[in-house]
């Protein structure tokens, strides 16, 4: 069974008006991994297992077929976007700002060589 850190505080969460990388990082890192967990169709039910032995099941209704699209899409997207997915794209998203950096740094550095070169140029003219 997965050990789980202390819960994100739910106001935090609430207020958020942007992303906030640090907090989705650390709401991925506080949740059950994905190889716990499973979201399977059963009859009209779409039942969410957890192997600890909890259990969730929501009822699909014969009349509802939009919510019960929402219903299916909502667990096809909690499986896709599970926590070790979400800390790979964060890994990636921290990947390219430093590779970004390191673009810009590349960049000033070239544009004052140039800058330089052009006004020694512009000296010995």
């Amino acid at each position: 069974m997965t050990k789980h850190k202390d819960p994100i505080d739910a106001n935090a969460l609430e207020q958020m008006t942007e992303l906030n990388i640090e907090q989705l990082k650390a709401a991925a890192l506080a949740a059950t991994d994905a190889r716990e967990w499973s979201f399977m169709e059963r009859g009209s039910e779409i039942v969410f297992r957890v192997k600890s032995g909890m259990q969730a099941i929501f009822k699909l209704g014969r009349m509802h077929d939009s919510l019960n699209a929402e219903v299916r899409a909502n667990a096809a997207f909690a499986q896709a976007a599970n926590p070790a997915s979400v800390l790979e794209l964060i890994a990636d998203l921290e990947r390219l700002r430093t590779m970004q950096g390191s673009a810009e740094s590349i960049y000033q550095a070239h544009t004052s060589i140039v800058y330089t070169a052009l006004q020694s140029q512009e000296v010995k003219s």
